[in-house]
C-alpha cells in the first residue's frame, strides 16, 4: 500500500512538472520573440492550469492499482464526486432563511 501511494504521487508530480516545463518553454519563446510579455493575464491562467492536480495521459495510474478517484477539486460542484453523490445531497447553492 505504502508503495503505492508513492507511485501516485511520483505520477502527479511527474504530470504537473510536465506541464510547468512546456509552460516555461512556450513563456520564454514568447520573451525571446517579442522581447517582453505585454499582457500577463493569460500567462497568469497558463500558470493556474499547469499547477493543478491532475495526471496526464501518459502518466496514469496501471489497471491493478487500487486506488480510486472519488473527490476531484479541479471539477465544480456535483462533477467534483464523480458520481458517487447525487446533487440532491450536496448544498451547491446558498438557501434562505425561510428553507430551514
Amino acid at each position: 500500500m505504502l508503495s503505492e501511494m508513492f507511485e501516485i504521487e511520483h505520477a502527479y508530480l511527474r504530470s504537473r512538472w510536465k506541464r510547468v516545463q512546456r509552460f516555461m518553454k512556450d513563456y520564454y519563446d514568447e520573451i525571446f520573440e517579442n522581447g517582453s510579455i505585454k499582457d500577463k493575464e493569460p500567462w497568469e491562467k497558463k500558470l493556474q492550469n499547469a499547477l493543478q492536480n491532475r495526471l496526464e495521459p501518459e502518466f496514469q495510474l496501471p489497471e491493478n492499482s487500487t486506488w480510486h478517484l472519488i473527490i476531484d477539486k479541479n471539477e465544480r460542484k456535483a462533477d467534483a464526486f464523480k458520481g458517487y453523490l447525487d446533487e440532491d445531497c450536496l448544498f451547491l447553492e446558498e438557501k434562505s432563511e425561510s428553507d430551514f
